[in-house]
């Protein structure tokens, strides 16, 4: 499950992103887990190594190797341009 804090992020605020990761047969939280999340302003955007590109068409910013021992964890984020933006996470679990 995926909750921004606030739910309508403004242009220069600091926003907390939420996520709960569930096993999905059995609603339980998943321990253990590492997460990568990527925020992309523009869905065109090239991903590539480094943790945060500027493209011609755009830029994201890339988080690695999280820890969500619990099954939550939260990225902060400053979204610095209005639009449609995408978050794309990618969950690693031992299990």
């Amino acid at each position: 499950m995926f909750t921004p804090s606030p739910e309508y992020p403004s242009v220069g605020n600091l926003t907390q992103l939420s996520f709960n990761i569930q096993e999905l047969k059995t609603c339980s939280h998943i321990k253990n887990a590492n997460a990568t999340v990527a925020v992309i302003n523009n869905s065109t955007a090239n991903i590539g190594t480094g943790t945060n590109k500027r493209t011609p068409n755009g830029d994201f910013s890339l988080f690695k190797n999280i820890a969500a021992p619990a099954g939550s964890f939260t990225v902060k984020y400053h979204f610095t341009q209005a639009g449609t933006h995408q978050v794309i996470t990618r969950i690693n679990s031992k299990k």
